[in-house]
């Protein structure tokens, strides 16, 4: 079987990235073949195999043909006579249409050696434009490569704006565009992501109140943050129409919402706490559900660390933890035995009230 190692994998070996995954052409082949050989069929849409010991993802080489509006109408050939420098023709950007053979020659018909050397983001061919998708795609190789300084060809940006223009963008569903939201958010620099999609105009397609000095607060949030967080940090001060405007055009996942939500509402009171109010802080700790989501207050503790890490804001996260901490503690057995129901929520709030007055006092 003639395999090539192809895509992804061969940039990052050529810019000194460590490869996390490998992906492989397979050339002459065909689905039965491959099943012969003992690999497992995983695509639906064209066949990619997975290699039966090392589970990498073996794809027939194929061609495709777009057939209507969006990332999904396309038509694949994958008969055995494809050859390699057709199937490297069809993808998106000509850093990712190298392959390396065996004994490590690489196989570059479209320039992709150059245009790394140039730290160029160009696009193969044309038909780049018939797949939105690739916007995304391209937006989010922009900023995983930023450190290297790559910057995008302007015919290629050409294209993205008239998919943008055309609406294209809105083809695609927001499952798809969260994937590569949380992709990205993954990378140290993905306010270039932001600054490309508003560069393009899609931004007013999908956050249109997202500032320009949101995004360049990305360049100060702790890279250990986790993707929920980050955009956290990027939402911050927009109102909660705003974020459902954002949730409607991509669709986030529940944690994602909870942590832009409540620091919406409690940003403020969680930054200048009112220390001469323990109920004031008190009934902060129960909106914030600090009691039963330790691990989720502490996520929204740390952006706002993250926001402003300067040493005051450092100091009142941990006044915060040690609130949260010693309501926790806090027993209820003592309680009077007859309250049932809102008399006990009444009493332990009470309670923690004189607990942070105390400590406040102290």
């Amino acid at each position: 079987m003639k395999h090539l190692l192809v895509g992804g994998a061969v940039r990052d070996k050529l810019l000194g990235i460590p490869v996390a995954e490998q992906d492989w052409v397979v050339l002459g082949e065909t689905p039965e073949s491959m099943l012969q050989q003992g690999y497992r069929q995983v695509g639906k849409a064209f066949p990619v195999f997975l290699h039966p010991h090392t589970g990498d993802e073996y794809a027939l080489a194929r061609t495709e043909q777009n057939t209507g509006p969006g990332h999904q109408n396309f038509a694949f050939n994958s008969k055995p006579d494809v050859t390699l420098e057709e199937d490297l023709y069809r993808r998106d950007l000509t850093i990712n249409a190298m392959a390396e053979t065996a004994d490590g020659t690489i196989i570059d018909p479209y320039g992709g050696q150059s245009d790394l050397s140039n730290r160029l983001l160009k696009h193969v061919s044309p038909a780049f434009d018939e797949d939105p998708l690739r916007v995304f795609r391209l937006a989010r190789f922009y900023a995983k490569l930023e450190k290297f300084g790559f910057q995008v060809d302007d015919q290629t940006r050409l294209l993205c704006s008239n998919m943008v223009d055309r609406g294209d963008i809105d083809s695609l569903s927001p499952e798809r565009i969260f994937m590569e939201l949380d992709k990205v958010l993954k990378t140290e620099h993905p306010e270039k992501f932001f600054t490309f999609i508003r560069d393009i105009g899609a931004a007013n397609h999908l956050w249109p109140d997202l500032t320009q000095a949101a995004i360049a607060r990305m360049c100060l949030i702790a890279n250990s943050l986790e993707p929920a967080q980050k955009f956290a940090c990027l939402c911050l001060g927009l109102t909660e129409t705003s974020l459902q405007k954002i949730n409607d055009k991509v669709r986030l996942p529940k944690q994602w919402q909870d942590l832009n939500l409540l620091l919406a509402r409690h940003c403020q009171q969680l930054v200048n706490p009112d220390l001469k109010s323990p109920a004031h802080i008190v009934t902060t700790l129960e909106h914030l559900d600090a009691r039963r989501k330790p691990e989720r207050f502490e996520k929204i503790l740390k952006i706002i660390e993250a926001l402003q890490p300067i040493q005051s804001n450092i100091e009142t996260a941990a006044k915060w933890r040690q609130w949260q901490a010693l309501c926790a503690q806090a027993q209820t057995k003592d309680l009077p035995r007859h309250l049932t129901g809102a008399e006990i929520k009444t009493a332990v709030r009470t309670s923690h009230i004189a607990i942070i007055a105390s400590h406040l006092g102290g």
